[in-house]
């Protein structure tokens, strides 16, 4: 018998963010990593991530994982161009759209680095159920 005949919709939308700047190569989710994303006391949904750099990037990567309050899941990798922001040229940005939502049970959070020295605004835009 199904736990929930019911689509279940979010109840408040939920955005988390933080800014990220330093070098962090670790694949296992040691070094310095930023909070993106708690889930409510109910599990949450993100339905998408916004990146933008606020300096001149170097080709690297920015890194995705998800926490349980003990372990690390390497979960995204999305890289990162070179390109020499100016007056006339925009920095880096990029949006992540999983190909389905990211469910975070309570207790689980989204967390987030970077490869290279360089500083970066990360949003991840969902709800709490």
């Amino acid at each position: 018998m199904p736990a929930n005949t019911s689509p279940i919709h979010v109840l408040t939308p939920n955005i988390g963010a933080v800014s990220i700047a330093t070098a962090n190569a670790n694949l296992d989710g040691t070094g310095t990593i930023g909070t993106l994303f708690t889930a409510g006391s109910n599990g949450s949904r993100i339905d998408y991530v916004f990146i933008k750099a606020s300096v001149t990037t170097t080709a690297g990567v920015i890194r995705f994982f998800l926490y349980n309050g003990a372990t690390y899941f390497l979960l995204h990798e999305e890289l990162v161009t070179a390109i020499t922001a100016s007056g006339t040229v925009a920095a880096f940005e990029a949006v992540w759209i999983p190909p389905k939502p990211i469910v975070l049970a309570s207790g689980w959070s989204l967390r987030v680095s970077t490869e290279v020295a360089e500083t970066f605004n990360v949003s991840a835009h969902g709800g709490d159920y």
